[in-house]
């Protein structure tokens, strides 16, 4: 029961740093795609802790279910360093 309880609390947590990029994804609207990936991925390197960041990357690494393309892309960034 504890393990469900903590992979639904994960989930959550997930679904909130999804949302977060999605968010910041959107503050751009001025940038061409690739400008704005780049200042998406910027601000999540330095806001973001690096755990959540770490969890980003897992999410990633499953896919990016519901990233919107620039927090996708942004994600993808990230990855490659």
């Amino acid at each position: 029961m504890a393990d469900t309880v903590t992979e639904a609390a994960r989930q959550a947590h997930l679904q909130s740093y999804v949302r977060y990029a999605n968010e910041v994804a959107v503050q751009f609207p001025r940038l061409s795609d690739d400008d704005a990936a780049v200042a998406v991925a910027a601000h999540i390197r330095r806001y973001w802790d690096p755990s959540i960041r770490a969890d980003l990357q897992e999410h990633l690494d499953a896919g990016g279910a519901d990233l919107l393309p620039i927090a996708l892309a942004a994600a993808r960034l990230l990855h490659s360093g």
